[in-house]
């Protein structure tokens, strides 16, 4: 009997944000404070279909990793991969867009080797991928620009949770 584990329990950890590099070590952190084995967490595994058994109580999931196709089962199943299509994220068509010269990347689609460097970047959305990338063009870019339809309210929190961190 397999459980697929697609997240961490985070409130493990000291701190709430972190950089890329920094989270990578967190969630290595978690896997370790936790009671979950880190092989029984399945990164880079992509679920093709989740199935539900009411007779049998329990969930077939076939999966691919690594270019190979299985099936596993689980009584309990935690999904967390939100509503994204991965390998075609929505794209809006904007109007006279190929007289546009620059760069259109979408965040899921994101180069590696991205240079934005001194350019001049607008940020289409006020999400949470917003949020997270505009502070961070901000520090290379020239300047950086976010578009919203509608606002997104925010709390600013601190990056340590004290109350959590004393009752450790």
């Amino acid at each position: 009997m397999f459980a697929i584990i697609c997240a961490v329990t985070v409130f493990e950890c000291k701190t709430m944000y972190e950089d890329p590099p920094r989270t990578f070590d967190t969630r290595q952190e978690c896997e370790a404070a936790s009671a979950i084995k880190a092989e029984h967490i399945q990164y880079g595994t992509k679920m093709m279909s989740a199935n539900w058994s009411s007779e049998d109580q329990i969930w077939s999931v076939d999966i691919v990793r690594n270019g190979k196709t299985s099936s596993l089962s689980c009584k309990f199943l935690m999904m967390c991969s939100g509503y994204y299509n991965y390998e075609k994220p929505f794209r809006p068509d904007f109007q006279n867009e190929e007289v546009f010269t620059g760069q259109i990347i979408h965040p899921q689609l994101w180069p590696k080797d991205l240079d934005y460097k001194d350019k001049k970047i607008v940020v289409i959305g006020s999400g949470a991928t917003a949020m997270t990338l505009v502070p961070a063009l901000a520090d290379k870019a020239e300047t950086v620009t976010m578009v919203q339809r509608s606002p997104t309210y925010v709390v600013s929190m601190p990056d340590e949770d004290r109350v959590a961190n004393l009752l450790r």
